[in-house]
């Protein structure tokens, strides 16, 4: 059952960040050609939702979440920025989502080891007697 709950989350971050990588291009690549974009944001890659973002790079989507309203040189170039923002702000939100569901995933299954282990345990030493 925790497997297809992981499957599931895993799918839908996978589908949301090849979506937001369709939708934000044109924004990274705008970063990218500015230093002094590049400069706050840091490195970012052609495949940034599906590769730095998974690394845990979160340069690009941590200065659009704390830019609610761009700079000049942003809004004219992007007249969505907010649209953009928003679909950065879902993915990043879903990542961390899945990075919780994968440590509470492993937290829940060594839980039930231990109470297996015990539980042989109490069996074997009952056995002996």
């Amino acid at each position: 059952m925790t497997i297809y709950f992981i499957t599931m989350a895993g799918l839908v971050f996978l589908v949301s960040a090849i979506y937001a990588q369709s939708a934000l291009s044109e924004l990274l690549d705008f970063f990218r050609n500015s230093p002094s974009l590049l400069e706050k944001t840091g490195f970012i890659s052609d495949l940034y939702f599906l590769y730095d973002l998974t690394r845990c790079r979160y340069g690009f989507v941590r200065y659009l979440f704390k830019h609610p309203v761009p700079p000049k040189e942003i809004a004219d170039a992007f007249p969505d920025y907010s649209r953009l923002r928003n679909i950065s702000n879902v993915v990043y939100g879903l990542h961390v989502v899945f990075g919780i569901v994968l440590i509470a995933a492993f937290v829940i299954h060594q839980c039930k080891c231990v109470t297996i282990n015990a539980n042989l345990r109490n069996e074997l030493i009952n056995w002996d007697r």
